[in-house]
């Protein structure tokens, strides 16, 4: 996925952007704003794996589109808890997920 697609995805997201379509000039520019801050953060937390300006990896796609989605709602009138939920339910336990048990309502 490159980072135009995962703007693109994002923008769809967050019912901003249909498919088929490009983004405002202003709404690619807050898009990738954004995404700078949220790889700064996980870059950090030394949880990336890919460089600023690669793609990201297929793998990362869906976590990553709910956290940038997660970031960027309250400027496209969303509610960010939405994205926040979605983004942690996509990790896997080992990540700071819920585990499959958990998930299924199965007790241990």
């Amino acid at each position: 996925m490159t980072l135009t697609e995962l703007y693109r995805k994002t923008l769809q997201r967050l019912m901003r952007l249909d498919v088929g379509t490009d983004p405002s000039p202003d709404a690619a520019r807050l898009i990738a704003g954004r995404y700078a801050s949220l790889y700064t953060l996980l870059f950090s937390n030394n949880l990336v794996s890919w460089a600023f300006n690669e793609e990201p990896p297929d793998e990362a796609e869906i976590p990553l589109i709910a956290m940038l989605a997660f970031y960027c709602a309250p400027e496209f009138a969303r509610d960010p808890e939405t994205f926040k939920l979605e983004g942690a339910l996509n990790l896997s336990p080992r990540e700071g997920g819920p585990s499959q048990t958990r998930s299924r309502g199965i007790s241990s």
